[in-house]
């Protein structure tokens, strides 16, 4: 069963998958005034493939749903070309019945990469889906403050991290972590939607990358950082083009970091040098 509360937004125009129907149903497109879009909310099924189907929309909301006995719930698609932008699944619950299909279950499963502004926020997952959320690389999914109650030690996911390949300017949208593939070219600039205060942490796959001056990092005047391991940046809006300044790195190798020793009674540790 898939109950859903509001589905809406000023301009949607999505396919919607209606279990008891053969074919997607595609909704109206709402584009002079904001409108109400109810056809997803009004799904209901059992033992479905997949509950809501979306496919081309442009601000839509899913609040306070309540799905059961489903092995696939929300199925993001782009069969009509035009991309998927700003989905919203909030504050919904998820039965323990739910998402659970011998590995491909799911509860958000993204299969496009022209999707963005996704957020997965607030829901209760009460099982052990097989995917919490199944998502494609480069498209641009946010999960956030869920409640997970399942057998697994964190939620099962895939698709969210993404995953780039250095380039003198990387584009990351709007997440807030990504690898990045072993390179000799340095990054200088990062393009991002994400705001003042927000961050995002690089992390290398097997090899070293490296971050240039000359675009827009705040290097805080070295030329050139070379990373095997985690680098976290924070945007700002001080320092005029120098929007990303790094907070935080974290090296492959302890070997890098000074040995301690304790001190005499009442002092700081002191610090080997090798």
């Amino acid at each position: 069963m898939a109950r859903s509360g509001r589905v809406r937004g000023p301009d949607v125009c999505a396919l919607v998958a209606v279990p008891d129907r053969d074919q997607p149903v595609s909704e109206r497109c709402a584009r002079s005034r904001p409108a109400t879009a109810r056809g997803a909310a009004a799904a209901r099924a059992q033992s479905a493939a997949t509950a809501v189907q979306i496919d081309g929309a442009n601000t839509i909301l899913f609040h306070g749903a309540h799905h059961e006995k489903l092995w696939g719930v929300y199925q993001i698609t782009n069969n009509t070309g035009i991309g998927n932008k700003g989905v919203v699944i909030a504050d919904t619950a998820f039965a323990s019945d739910v998402g659970v299909h011998g590995g491909s279950g799911y509860l958000l499963n993204v299969a496009t990469t022209a999707a963005s502004g996704i957020l997965f926020t607030h829901n209760q997952i009460f099982g052990t889906p097989d995917w919490v959320v199944s998502a494609t690389n480069f498209a641009q999914v946010i999960y956030q403050d869920n409640q997970y109650s399942g057998a697994s030690n964190v939620p099962p996911t895939s698709g969210i991290t993404t995953q780039v390949a250095p380039a003198p300017s990387v584009n990351i949208g709007g997440v807030h972590s990504v690898g990045l593939n072993p390179s000799t070219t340095p990054i200088a600039t990062i393009q991002s939607a994400l705001g003042p205060g927000e961050m995002v942490t690089f992390f290398t796959l097997g090899g070293t990358v490296s971050f240039a001056s000359g675009g827009n990092i705040n290097l805080m005047g070295s030329s050139r950082i070379n990373l095997n391991g985690s680098m976290t940046f924070v945007r700002n809006d001080l320092t005029g083009g120098l929007q990303w300044t790094p907070v935080s790195q974290w090296p492959a190798s302890s070997s890098r970091f000074p040995r301690m020793r304790d001190g005499p009674p009442g002092l700081p540790q002191r610090i080997l040098r090798p």
